[in-house]
């Protein structure tokens, strides 16, 4: 994910290394763009350039920075958020008594989550520039980014293996519904949850050592967030191989023997189990989960393998735009599953307009408990 600091400035050359693009420009002021895929997308120093006063000429490649990556992210990050706040409560309340919408709760606050720290590190620490207010944040920028930086990445790296483990328990329970009463229990997800969570923490805790706050508003690179070895192994092959190559694998594997499955499933529709018609019909939404994080994850995946193979390619002004189309991406993956819900889920839909109709007359407590009752007695589909 990249993000600008500064005002718009007139380019003269770009440079990016492994995940930091680093921006010259005229009257020696600098701009700067990060990449949320590695350590370098924290820049050097945090101190933000101000727009000279015979600087006319924006460059395209700096507006769509500041239009995407900054106000457009920005305001996905909170329509995203407020829907991740909505499918949670409608998924606890509604469909409580499911593996799968138990993982699906648990995407909906990875995603929530991460959605508020790139809000935080994109949009919040750059509005004082343009709108002269959150001054403190900007200023306060080195503690924010120091903070909440290492979340974000431990927060992606949960919702990429949380789609993973949807694939999987679909893939049981379609695939194997013998077994699927033996190992897709709320238990063992329960358990499959926690474990991706201590993971995605411990793997990403070395993020804070990457970097010290040099002023309240600067950073600076540690010995050993500028060794050479720990950011090409930990920083480009452990990130590309753990949050993008692995996970992809995984989930085209999956997901093809699912839709394999379902096919078959249409032919003999009438022999099957009421029970699995169900099952067939829940995969449907996860199916599409996960082709959104195949259309958004893959353009991310491609900036890490060009920076790894050819990183003077950041050279060029229209590359930039891609690797802010890129990033924009990954905040679209976490922000529309709530749209999908509602998209594709009739029950959902219904289920959510009786949580908001009962949230506002909850006044009346015995209404209140019995629309409650109600969707939780019927939580056999979406």
């Amino acid at each position: 994910m990249c993000r600008r600091f500064g005002s718009h400035v007139e380019v003269s050359c770009c440079r990016m290394m492994s995940g930091l693009v680093e921006i010259n420009v005229t009257n020696g002021n600098s701009s700067q763009y990060l990449l949320v895929s590695d350590a370098d997308n924290v820049s050097e120093s945090w101190n933000s350039t101000a727009l000279p006063d015979n600087t006319t000429s924006v460059p395209q490649s700096s507006l769509v920075a500041d239009i995407l990556g900054i106000w457009v992210t920005g305001v996905f990050c909170l329509l995203g958020f407020s829907g991740n706040v909505l499918s949670f409560l409608v998924l606890l309340q509604a469909f409580s008594r499911s593996p799968m919408f138990l993982v699906l709760r648990a995407v909906a606050v990875s995603d929530a989550i991460f959605l508020f720290c790139v809000f935080m590190t994109m949009t919040v620490v750059n509005v004082y520039p343009y709108l002269g207010i959150l001054q403190v944040c900007q200023d306060y920028r080195g503690y924010i980014q120091f903070w909440v930086w290492p979340v974000l990445m431990m927060t992606q790296m949960m919702t990429v293996w949380l789609t993973v483990l949807v694939s999987v328990e679909r893939f049981i329970a379609i695939c194997y519904p013998l077994r699927a009463a033996v190992h897709c229990t709320i238990p063992r997800v329960r358990n499959a949850i926690i474990v991706i969570t201590a993971v995605s923490i411990l793997y990403n805790i070395p993020r804070y050592l990457e970097f010290y706050v040099d002023t309240p508003s600067s950073m600076q690179k540690t010995a050993l967030g500028n060794d050479v070895l720990y950011r090409y192994l930990y920083n480009s092959f452990l990130y590309s191989v753990t949050l993008f190559l692995a996970p992809l694998l995984f989930l085209i594997f999956f997901n093809v023997k699912l839709v394999l499955a379902l096919r078959e499933g249409k032919k003999q529709w009438q022999s099957l189990q009421c029970r699995q018609k169900r099952e067939q019909n829940l995969t449907i939404i996860p199916l599409a989960i996960v082709l959104v994080f195949f259309f958004c994850g893959t353009p991310s995946l491609i900036v890490n393998i060009i920076d790894s193979l050819y990183p003077k390619v950041w050279e060029y002004p229209g590359s930039i735009t891609f690797m802010v189309v890129a990033n924009f991406l990954v905040v679209l993956n976490s922000a529309c599953n709530f749209i999908i819900y509602c998209l594709l889920g009739k029950k959902f839909r219904s289920r959510l307009i009786q949580l908001c109709r009962c949230r506002c007359c909850h006044s009346n407590d015995s209404n209140y408990r019995a629309v409650t009752q109600t969707m939780n007695s019927t939580n056999s589909d979406i």
